[in-house]
């Protein structure tokens, strides 16, 4: 009687993906994470995957949250969920190459994913918009004025 050959081991292949999105999608970033693990249950055998989300990752307080996470550069995809904002500003230190700041953590995260992709051909970069109207409290002007400048400043990002 023979005796079958050993299999060889198994490599899984391991997925880092970095899910970047302001806070106006919370919603559709819960809808990604389940989406992941579904996969990742479904893919075990073969593929894990790792989600970098960042309101999983201890942050302290004496760092800036920017410096305390993984660089999307660094993932082999990046997820951006976006609807009506970019999100929220960087401290100064965070700049592009030619001195400007970035609008945004998102626009950050975007941009050097972007960079690191035209370098080294990854992250994957895939970039998903909310269509539905957003919603607006018009009853506060100030609440209102701020939330169409966030809109009109993600749509002139996203023309450029």
């Amino acid at each position: 009687m023979t005796e079958p050959a050993p299999k060889a081991p198994t490599t899984k292949l391991r997925l880092r993906v970095f899910l970047s999105s302001p806070s106006d999608v919370v919603d559709e970033r819960r809808m990604a994470q389940r989406v992941m693990a579904r996969l990742q249950g479904e893919f075990a055998q073969a593929v894990e995957i790792r989600p970098m989300v960042w309101e999983h990752e201890p942050i302290r307080a004496t760092e800036t949250f920017q410096d305390q996470i993984e660089p999307p550069s660094e993932s082999a995809v990046l997820i951006c969920i976006l609807w009506s904002r970019l999100g929220t500003r960087l401290p100064g230190q965070y700049t592009r190459a030619d001195g400007t700041v970035y609008d945004s953590g998102t626009v950050f995260e975007l941009e050097t994913a972007r960079t690191a992709f035209e370098r080294n051909g990854r992250p994957d970069i895939l970039v998903y918009r909310k269509t539905a109207p957003p919603l607006i409290d018009v009853s506060d002007r100030t609440e209102r004025e701020r939330r169409t400048q966030q809109w009109d400043q993600l749509a002139d990002y996203l023309s450029n």
